[in-house]
């Protein structure tokens, strides 16, 4: 695709406007599209304009981000957040488009993703089989199986397994290292105190890391990402790392 684009940039515009071309997200561009980018943004053609979105501009090779204008693009506030999702879910959808402008971060574009994959129902059944002293394993692998379904039907839910398991895993080790409660929904925090009974912040923020970083290689080598899920819930809520 990124070859496809340079192509298409080396062309005059038809009618003498812009050419523009939006690459969402550059977090996905391998290394061999990031090189043939940078051909394209050393020598830009005239009247030509280049947006690249990314939610970790920080992982960008520095060769692309020092020939680009940052632009942050901030979250929106819960209220405005929670309103465009009540008008996209239906009126008779408060609660869920309250709950999803927490979980989504004030990101309502991700508050429907989780939505439409059922991500956010998912994820306040597993947190409440975490809040529960003794884990019941094999519901929490049934929900996992479901949440991590496989193929490309599957990658809407596995994408808001990622986010919404790796939100948990954050909030609990900044509230274990800081003692505040961040914002949340009440089922979250239910399941935080539980883990916060036998983790320290230390122990948290290690199994963040590690979650985020295995789940992207389980999911692009599409391996059992369900099994992956449960395993990793149900070591964090043993009393003591395995």
């Amino acid at each position: 695709q990124i070859r496809k684009l340079a192509a298409f940039m080396s062309t005059k515009p038809g009618r003498g406007g812009w050419r523009v071309a939006i690459i969402d997200s550059m977090d996905a561009v391998n290394r061999n599209g990031a090189n043939a980018l940078l051909k394209l943004l050393e020598e830009p053609p005239e009247r030509a304009m280049l947006i690249l979105v990314a939610s970790r501009p920080g992982r960008l090779p520095p060769t692309i981000r020092s020939r680009c204008r940052l632009v942050r693009v901030a979250p929106l506030d819960l209220e405005a957040c929670r309103s465009i999702l009540l008008a996209q879910l239906g009126n008779d959808q408060d609660d869920r488009a309250a709950r999803l402008a927490y979980l989504s971060e004030g990101a309502p574009g991700r508050g429907l993703a989780l939505a439409e994959s059922q991500s956010d129902d998912l994820y306040r059944a597993v947190c409440a089989l975490i809040a529960q002293p003794r884990l019941d394993a094999a519901a929490l692998a049934t929900l996992c199986d479901k949440w991590g379904r496989g193929g490309a039907a599957g990658q809407a839910g596995r994408s808001g397994a990622i986010w919404l398991v790796g939100r948990l895993f954050r909030l609990a080790a900044l509230q274990a290292g800081s003692g505040e409660t961040a914002l949340q929904c009440d089922f979250e925090g239910q399941a935080i105190a539980r883990l916060l009974e036998h983790r320290s912040a230390g122990d948290l923020a290690a199994a963040h890391g590690s979650f985020l970083q295995t789940a992207a290689q389980m999911d692009s080598l599409y391996l059992d990402f369900g099994h992956f899920l449960s395993r990793e819930l149900i070591s964090l809520h043993r009393k003591s790392l395995p």
